[in-house]
């Protein structure tokens, strides 16, 4: 008998020696393992006092820490659970996870019953620790909280979940930060003619409610009621009134602005228009300025008893050598002159948000928009009458303007600002790199586009009387050579292209203008997501200065979202 004893006890020496030895496991007789530490170098302790001491309804934190050979050990999960019959005292959570710091922390909230209990707590790498929680003081009845929830816009924008979060650690409406939503709030509420109910409650306690309401995926509302009191033993009942959530209206959009300055032509700009208005103001007889400078040539040298016969005789001719380019031209330019009074400009505007809240855009034309018909059968071909110049390639340039936008209601509203543009040049621009290239390639003056209109020669021999044909003045006793008549025509055509030059090149000098806008545009979003599409019907009403003169403009303009 004594020799099996002395077997048994060497044995155990040996699975004591064996375990010291091994990975730390201690292996129980009887083949289960009974770890004191379920990994090597792991450490889990109780940073908060001990035990924790609380009073009845009150809040404190429990936290604990990880470590691995003294290093913190972070990212990874603690469980914490309560021994016992805690009389409404509860945890805020039963799961945290370390921090960079190997900490993990979680609320414990004191009931209305005076107790002492115990938190069990524990890792996948350590054994259980155990930490004691006392609640002392008076016994406190709990409250009850009902939170009802209002969203007057639900039958034409529903809610679909509205997630409540209550606060009693004395966050205000005013310094909430973030707002509940699924996966992190206290309660939800899928019907809104329900409540969300929160028993046990710290009577006497003051709290924040608060709530969000979605739409699909998107939070499109909230709402916030603080200063709520809680009374111990009865049941509280707040409602949440909910307002739409501010749209979002930051990003990129195209954009697109016509303007109305046909009342806004003064100075310089005012004096060209009117003299190209002089030249080619009859829209029946556009020939009629060139037709003019002609019989005024020839006039010089016809003896006057004739003179009268002959301007009559070459007002026909002229009317019959002019071909109809010439009639096209002389409509293009009164056509151009909308350029400067209407014009529209493409680009871009982008919308951003600092960091008080406040929004500003950032408005960029980048294109000279207008529709003309030269080449271009617009009814058989819808469209082809829109052209388009990028700015950047002009002596106008791109213009660009930031200013100040508010959402108020329905509505974006622009603030005053200003901008500089080479208002003068749009007109000049567009019949230098549209209507003369386009008419006649590689022309760049008006008296190059009158040269290829009209040949002066065929002009001449038409005049000859050498025909024999009463068609000319010679037929009536004037005599001419043919290279005076030629020579005649062609004076006459340098003529009117120099002048019409002139013009031009006095708009081509022009200084720059400043632009005075206010603007309002309806805002767009057709899908309720608060995500903003579109700004449309928008309105720009202020003033150009042009020769130091104010005039009224106006204009129209959209944006729709890249």
């Amino acid at each position: 008998m004594t020799h099996r004893i002395h077997l048994g006890l060497s044995a155990c020496v040996i699975l004591v020696y064996a375990a010291a030895c091994g990975d730390g496991a201690l292996v129980a007789i009887g083949g289960e393992d009974k770890p004191e530490y379920k990994g090597e170098g792991y450490k889990l302790e109780i940073v908060s006092p001990q035990p924790l001491a609380l009073d009845t309804l009150a809040v404190g934190t429990l936290t604990v820490k990880l470590t691995k050979q003294d290093a913190p050990v972070p990212g990874e999960d603690v469980t914490f659970t309560v021994v016992g019959d805690a009389k409404g005292s509860r945890l805020s959570a039963l799961r945290a996870r370390t921090g960079e710091s190997g900490e993990a922390t979680v609320e414990v909230i004191a009931g209305g019953q005076p107790v002492a209990f115990e938190i069990e707590i524990e890792t996948k790498y350590t054994t259980p620790l155990t930490a004691e929680v006392v609640v002392s003081g008076q016994a406190v009845e709990p409250a009850t909280l009902e939170v009802a929830v209002a969203w007057p816009d639900q039958a034409q924008n529903p809610i679909v979940a509205a997630y409540v979060d209550v606060r009693d650690d004395g966050t205000s409406c005013a310094d909430a930060l973030t707002w509940p939503a699924a996966g992190n709030a206290d309660a939800t509420i899928t019907d809104l003619s329900q409540k969300a109910v929160f028993e046990n409650r710290r009577g006497g306690s003051t709290v924040t409610v608060i709530v969000s309401g979605y739409s699909s995926v998107t939070r499109i509302a909230e709402g916030c009621v603080d200063g709520v009191m809680l009374t111990g033993g009865q049941t509280t009942t707040v409602t949440v009134t909910l307002s739409p959530r501010p749209r979002d209206l930051t990003g990129a959009y195209d954009y697109e602005v016509s303007f109305d300055m046909s009342g806004a032509v003064p100075g310089t700009v005012g004096d060209v228009i009117n003299v190209l208005a002089q030249m080619f103001d009859d829209p029946d007889d556009p020939a009629r300025y060139l037709v003019d400078q002609v019989e005024s040539l020839l006039g010089t040298t016809i003896p006057t008893f004739i003179k009268n016969t002959a301007i009559r005789m070459v007002d026909d001719l002229i009317r019959n050598i002019v071909p109809p380019e010439f009639l096209q031209w002389a409509q293009y330019v009164g056509d151009a002159a909308r350029v400067v009074t209407t014009p529209t400009f493409a680009g871009t505007l982008t919308i951003g948000e600092a960091m008080d809240g406040s929004l500003s855009a950032v408005e960029r034309w980048t294109e000279v928009v207008f529709t003309w018909r030269g080449k271009c059968d617009p009814a058989a071909n819808p469209g082809c009458d829109e052209r388009r110049i990028a700015l950047r390639n002009t002596m106008v340039g791109e213009v660009s303007a930031t200013y100040g936008v508010t959402e108020n209601g329905d509505l974006l509203e622009a603030a005053e600002h200003t901008r500089q543009i080479q208002y003068a040049r749009f007109f000049h621009v567009f019949i230098l790199n549209v209507v003369y290239p386009e008419i006649v390639p590689g022309a760049t003056s008006s008296a190059d586009m009158l040269h290829a209109f009209i040949n002066c020669t065929n002009f001449a021999d038409t005049l000859d009387e050498s025909d024999g044909t009463v068609d000319g003045i010679f037929d009536i006793g004037v005599t001419f050579t043919n290279q005076e008549i030629e020579q005649y025509c062609g004076d006459a055509l340098n003529l009117v292209g120099g002048l019409v030059d002139d013009q031009l090149d006095r708009l081509a000098s022009g200084v720059e203008s400043t632009v005075t806008l206010t603007g309002i545009a309806e805002i767009v979003d057709a899908d309720k997501d608060l995500v903003v599409e579109k700004l449309d019907n928008g309105q720009w009403q202020g003033t150009i200065q042009v020769d130091g003169t104010d005039e009224l403009v106006t204009g129209t303009w959209s944006a729709t979202r890249r």
